[in-house]
C-alpha cells in the first residue's frame, strides 16, 4: 500500500508533468502546452541570458525525472499526456533569441513541425533512449534545432 506522502508525491509529479491538466487535453496537448509556454518564454528573457541557461538546465534536469516517473507510475511508454517535455523545448527553441513576435511565432511553428514530424536526427534520437530522457531529449533537440535555424535566418536578414 502507498503511503499518504508518496501518494501526494505522485500526484504532485503528474500535475506538473501534465502542465497541471493542459496534457489531458483530447485535441492537440502538446501544442496547447508549448501556447502554454510561451509567457513562461517571456518571462525567463527578463532575466537574462545567464539565468536563462541555468533555470533551462535546472528545468530540463527536473523534467527528465518527472517525466520518468509518471512514465514508469502509468506504465505506458512516452505517454502524451506528459507534455512538460514540450515545455522544456520550446524554452530551448527561444534562448537568446529576441522576445519579437514574428521570432515567437516562427519558433513556436517551427518547433511544433520538428516536434510533430521528428526529422532525424530527432526520431533516432527518441528511438535509441529509453525513460524521461527520452521523452524530454527529442523536444530538447527540436528545441536546438529551432534556435539554430532563427538563429541563422536573423543574421542572415540583417546581412541584407
Amino acid at each position: 500500500m502507498k503511503s499518504a506522502r508518496s501518494s501526494i508525491s505522485s500526484q504532485a509529479a503528474r500535475s506538473v508533468a501534465f502542465l497541471f491538466g493542459v496534457g489531458l487535453s483530447p485535441v492537440a496537448p502538446g501544442t496547447l502546452a508549448t501556447v502554454a509556454a510561451v509567457p513562461l518564454v517571456v518571462f525567463l528573457a527578463t532575466l537574462g541570458p545567464l539565468l536563462y541557461a541555468a533555470v533551462t538546465i535546472v528545468m530540463m534536469v527536473t523534467a527528465i525525472w518527472l517525466a520518468g516517473q509518471v512514465e514508469r507510475e502509468l506504465g505506458v511508454v512516452d505517454p502524451s499526456a506528459i507534455v512538460i517535455d514540450e515545455v522544456i523545448g520550446f524554452i530551448v527553441a527561444m534562448a537568446f533569441l529576441p522576445m519579437e513576435y514574428l521570432v515567437l511565432a516562427a519558433a513556436f511553428a517551427l518547433f511544433r513541425f520538428f516536434d510533430i514530424f521528428k526529422p532525424p536526427p530527432i526520431g533516432w534520437i527518441e528511438q535509441r533512449f529509453a525513460g524521461g530522457f527520452a521523452i524530454v531529449i527529442d523536444d530538447v533537440v527540436a528545441g536546438l534545432m529551432t534556435n539554430v535555424i532563427i538563429q541563422i535566418s536573423l543574421v542572415a536578414i540583417r546581412m541584407t
